[in-house]
């Protein structure tokens, strides 16, 4: 599973955040997620990609895209 979808069926299944409202331009902000939010997600992909992600790397501001993008270069740095 590629990041950009990994993190949009969490976000769904988990965090209960509609499908129709996870666009790559979205951020987390717009989405109505919280930073206790955004560090649970960062718990999960973490455990889900393998690579350390720190609990400040996921900001209300970051969009989804970039967020694929971040967890894209970290598993890339780290051949996972």
């Amino acid at each position: 599973m590629h990041t950009d979808e990994l993190i949009t069926t969490l976000l769904h299944d988990k965090f209960g955040v509609p499908r129709e409202e996870l666009a790559p331009e979205q951020t987390f902000e717009d989405l109505g997620l919280d930073s206790l939010i955004l560090v649970e997600l960062s718990l999960v992909l973490t455990k889900q990609l393998g690579v350390p992600l720190a609990d400040d790397e996921l900001y209300p501001e970051l969009t989804l895209a970039d967020t694929a993008q971040l967890l894209a270069d970290k598993q890339a740095r780290a051949g996972v």
